[in-house]
């Protein structure tokens, strides 16, 4: 039904494994994601990112917050300028000791693109106009 699940294990849950809806501790509003799309991310602060596509292609990120001590989501689409959306398909992504994030998915026309985050912001990177044929 695209509602998120987690199963994790930390020390804290003596030494059992648990499974949290984070859709519903994101609250009211939270996005269903498409299965086959989630994917998920370490930020070098050690904070645990999920993200996935909604059904109409919106990159979505699910993030625990320390200031408010609660699982929100972002649609990270609507973020950045132009709302690029992806075609349905896994998404991948990582993380960088420098702060950086990366979260590589395709568009409609099939194009690499990747939402990456640096400098505070987040941004759309078009890699197959990018990149360089070798």
């Amino acid at each position: 039904g695209g509602e998120l699940a987690v199963t994790w294990w930390v020390p804290g849950f003596g030494g059992r494994w648990v499974t949290n809806s984070l859709s519903e501790a994101a609250g009211e509003g939270a996005p269903s994601l498409v299965a086959d799309t989630v994917t998920s991310y370490v930020t070098p602060w050690n904070g645990l990112n999920v993200a996935g596509l909604d059904a109409d292609g919106n990159v979505q990120v699910f993030w625990w917050t320390p200031t408010t001590q609660m699982w929100v989501s972002s649609n990270l689409s609507e973020e950045v300028e132009g709302g690029v959306t992806f075609a349905e398909g896994p998404l991948s992504a990582v993380s960088g000791s420098d702060a950086s994030i990366y979260i590589f998915g395709t568009d409609d026309a099939g194009d690499v693109q990747t939402f990456a985050f640096g400098n505070d912001a987040w941004q759309v990177i078009n890699l197959s106009e990018t990149a360089t044929v070798r």
